[in-house]
């Protein structure tokens, strides 16, 4: 959605509501999975489309800004594995820009990431539900009070 307000001309949005907009997209995802960050870096990469490096280097600098704040103030070696994200660069690079000619991968993806976070949600909450676990570990505690988690 972020990307199709940054890059669309038909929408007749002055400059004020398109940032507007970017503004509450960015603070809506700010508890989602990857936070913000993640509409940033997919702006950036949209907005370089065809400039890899720069494509990567936004990325990563964003990224990079991401786990140093998770490290900090969270959870160090969750914000440190988060850095594993540069394992896709070359993943990404591989790609030639063109659409799949199996039209079913579409479907499998469109399928299998909120199936896939709906089951580590349930495990999640197993797990939690376990007697005694909640209140003697907290996997995230900042996180969860600024969250509401």
């Amino acid at each position: 959605m972020a990307l199709s307000v940054e890059k669309s001309k038909n929408l007749k949005l002055n400059p004020w509501m398109k940032n507007l907009a970017m503004l509450l997209i960015w603070i809506i995802t700010f508890c989602a999975d990857w936070s913000s960050i993640a509409v940033l870096a997919i702006v950036h990469i949209g907005k370089y489309r065809g400039n890899f490096k720069k494509q990567m280097t936004g990325m990563v600098l964003y990224v990079v800004i991401y786990a140093t704040v998770y490290a900090l103030f969270l959870n160090p070696v969750y914000g440190l594995m988060q850095m594993a994200v540069a394992l896709s660069i070359p993943v990404l690079y591989l790609y030639n820009g063109e659409k799949g000619k199996w039209e079913g991968m579409k479907w499998l993806f469109y399928i299998y990431y909120p199936a896939h976070l709906t089951i580590l949600g349930l495990v999640r909450i197993f797990i939690l539900s376990l007697n005694g676990f909640r209140k003697t570990i907290r996997l995230f505690p900042r996180y969860e009070a600024i969250c509401g988690v």
